[in-house]
């Protein structure tokens, strides 16, 4: 499985928002700090990370890539270990982790955003790590517990309810515990109460203003139609169907831990303002664990023709991996590695600075750094369509059917212009400003 997700991650996991993660990380490696300097809708910790490996490496997705697939692989051994610790025979503890694993590994969505420049494949690793130290009753694992979970809500928000679930449910086993565990949390969160106090309004506004006023909001169809992609996907079916099986015929604490911790993440994810498919991912090992405890547990309380399901039931799971297909639908400005660097020596041929209107995918490739308000094409206050209308830009990529080319007479305001074939569509690059 560490194989294929290793490999996957070099040879096809490339998803098109991933970009404006790498391109946060590359300023941070040049010294340029999130917020105060450029706008981030995210915690800081992943890019702190990823920006401290480019400094070392230099910017690359591959490096970036490579880091989340062992993140990722990371977290699935310590998903396994706790899955396995859920049961006393020896047979079955195996049985469970190596389900569990594969339940994991090859989830469509694991294979597309978890091995990327996102953040998911990093969280996971500290969910995991906190579901595992969390459950110990040695000395210290509570805030180290803590400090993994902290870590996960720090590299990403979508982490945020395992956190206050976690807190809720120590509190009420363990008071003192619980209080090691916040202070494990606060620790991880000394970076972002850092660039709080050094830029309290930008910060604030960037990483929480943006999700709950800013946000574009795509209507409750759009949320709809995401839910279903994850929940009705045969593969969401399967871990949906025995994660519940789970719960209902298991009463012990460790599956009840997971079960609020996966519900708090999904209920969130759902009535966010506006909500994607992949936003699930890091609540998909909570549900795996179950899921695969559940399947585990049936095998044991049925009689014994049921007890053979587990193989089909993995082998079914495996066959929605077909699914890949409709999860890489919208994936297409990243997913080839080579266009970019076709793009990129278009665009340097037409302009040596970086002042141009194109993807966060192109300045991450792109040699120079982008000028201020470049950088994140979500940016409310983002100059580039402004300086697009004004005519102030060297250099222009854009979708060739953008209505924006006739209303703002691109081809009479520069003198020359080439078509990039993409996905039986095209791209425009505009060059020689007039």
């Amino acid at each position: 499985m560490s194989a294929v997700l290793v490999a996957d991650s070099q040879m096809f996991a490339y998803v098109g928002d991933e970009a404006f993660h790498l391109l946060a990380a590359k300023l941070v490696s040049a010294g340029r700090p999130p917020y105060q300097d450029f706008f981030y809708q995210h915690p800081p910790l992943f890019i702190y990370i990823v920006g401290g490996i480019f400094r070392l490496t230099g910017a690359s997705w591959r490096v970036a890539h490579s880091f989340s697939a062992l993140a990722l692989i990371g977290g699935i051994v310590l998903a396994a270990f706790y899955a396995r610790d859920l049961f006393q025979e020896e047979t079955l503890r195996w049985r469970n982790a190596a389900v569990v694993a594969a339940l994991i590994a090859f989830n469509c969505y694991t294979l597309v955003f978890g091995v990327t420049g996102f953040p998911q494949g990093f969280c996971i690793l500290c969910l995991m790590a906190a579901l595992y130290f969390s459950r110990s009753r040695e000395r210290g694992m509570p805030f180290l517990a803590g400090l993994f979970a902290g870590c996960a809500a720090e590299a990403s928000l979508l982490a945020a309810p395992a956190l206050v679930v976690f807190v809720i449910w120590l509190a009420l086993k363990e008071k003192r515990r619980a209080l090691w565990f916040v202070a494990g949390a606060t620790v991880a969160f000394m970076p972002l109460i850092v660039l709080m106090t050094i830029a309290p309004d930008q910060t604030f506004a960037d990483v929480f203003r943006y999700h709950l006023f800013d946000r574009p909001k795509l209507g409750w169809r759009y949320d709809v139609g995401e839910i279903l992609a994850w929940f009705g996907s045969l593969q969401g079916v399967v871990l949906s169907a025995f994660a519940i099986a789970a719960v209902s015929l298991r009463k012990d604490d460790d599956v009840r831990l997971c079960g609020w911790i996966a519900l708090a993440m999904v209920v969130t994810v759902s009535v966010a303002k506006t909500t994607a498919a992949s936003y699930f991912l890091p609540a998909t090992p909570f549900i795996a664990i179950l899921a695969g405890t559940g399947l585990i547990e049936l095998t044991q309380q049925t009689d014994k023709f049921a007890r053979r399901i587990v193989a089909p039931v993995v082998a079914l799971y495996l066959v929605g991996l077909v699914g890949l297909r409709y999860v890489w639908r919208s994936e297409t400005f990243y997913f080839d590695h080579r266009l970019v660097e076709n793009i990129v020596q278009r665009m340097e041929r037409c302009s040596s600075t970086a002042r141009m209107n194109a993807p966060e995918a192109i300045y991450f490739a792109w040699r120079t750094l982008p000028p201020r308000g470049f950088e994140n094409r979500f940016d409310p206050f983002f100059k580039g369509t402004q300086d697009l209308k004004g005519g102030q830009l060297d250099a222009i990529l854009i979708d060739a059917s953008d209505p924006r080319i006739a209303q703002f007479n691109l081809n009479g305001r520069y003198a020359r212009h080439e078509a990039v074939p993409l996905d039986g569509d095209s791209i425009i690059v505009f060059c020689d400003k007039i």
